[in-house]
């Protein structure tokens, strides 16, 4: 997992543990006891969760906003009171790699698609992977979701489903700074998460303020 998500194997570690529990939300207090029993002390602990969060593999429940759930919004403090939460689409990642070995998004997607009973399940994974194989950069709008969508057979309606199934499995996140930055583009726009798509795309990931 670490080679997979780039990150510390300390850091890598810590986020085993936390998805061994099987519990996708966790109090900081319950992550701190956790990073203590794999030697990572307060210093290293804040730098791990910040790592974990820039990948999008554990992200605060907070947000800045007081409103929405846009991971660009979450705010990452240390706190008795924080709750942090992985994204159920890292857990099935975690998943696939305990049963063959390998760290995929397809697997996540497949088996996600599934466990929510989607009926289109294996369209909207193979749909999925056309906006990947479209895509340069860990950011997609919603006019390419609408195109993979028609490319894999599927009418154009159900790229409205894809959206809203994709976000709430933690595989898009609406990225509302990018949306204001050009309102005239086709957005709204949404990042990929780092966590399962970082080594798919072409080129270099998308990078926001």
């Amino acid at each position: 997992m670490a080679k997979a998500l780039n990150l510390q194997e300390k850091t890598a570690n810590l986020l085993c543990r936390v998805l061994e529990r099987g519990k996708l939300r966790v109090t900081m207090v319950e992550v701190a006891a956790l990073a203590e029993e794999e030697g990572i002390d307060e210093e290293e602990l804040y730098d791990a969760l910040l790592d974990l969060e820039g990948v999008r593999a554990m992200v605060p429940v907070r947000s800045k906003t007081g409103r929405g759930l846009a991971w660009e919004h979450r705010a990452l403090k240390v706190g008795p009171g924080e709750e942090l939460e992985v994204p159920i689409a890292v857990y099935y990642a975690f998943e696939g790699l305990l049963w063959t070995g390998r760290w995929s998004y397809e697997y996540a997607a497949q088996r996600y698609f599934e466990a929510i009973r989607e009926v289109h399940a294996s369209s909207f994974t193979e749909a999925l992977k056309v906006m990947v194989s479209k895509t340069s950069q860990l950011l997609v709008d919603a006019e390419l979701i609408k195109t993979s969508i028609i490319e894999v057979g599927l009418p154009e309606s159900e790229a409205g489903v894809l959206i809203s199934e994709l976000k709430g499995g933690g595989f898009i996140s609406p990225l509302i700074s990018m949306s204001q930055l050009k309102p005239t583009a086709k957005g709204p726009y949404y990042e990929l998460n780092p966590a399962l798509f970082r080594g798919a795309v072409r080129s270099k990931p998308f990078m926001h303020a």
